[in-house]
């Protein structure tokens, strides 16, 4: 008997199984390294549209991959999260409108 507390899939689970599979069929690291790169890159390129533009691709990818688990965070959790995402999207954004 499947689990009545687990949170039913919806359309965004849906979408995101076949990219989930594609990078669980990946070798461990390449994910993390992949991010490491994005997030390495936005932070000490020279350039602040290329630097803010990686940085928003980060916080696309980590805003995709928390919506996907957010029905399993506890509030404290979620609570981190979204302060995470909120300072990498701000970052982001001064990288771009301020050249810093």
């Amino acid at each position: 008997m499947a689990n009545s507390n687990s949170p039913k899939p919806n359309n965004l689970h849906k979408i995101s199984a076949p990219i989930l599979l594609f990078i669980h069929s990946l070798p461990r690291l390449v994910f993390p390294i992949f991010t490491a790169a994005i997030l390495l890159g936005g932070l000490f390129a020279t350039s602040s549209v290329v630097g803010g533009s990686l940085l928003l691709l980060l916080g696309l990818i980590l805003a995709w991959l928390i919506a996907l688990s957010w029905t399993l965070l506890t509030p404290i959790a979620r609570i981190v999260r979204s302060l995470m995402l909120v300072m990498v999207f701000a970052y982001a954004l001064s990288r771009l409108i301020g050249g810093y």
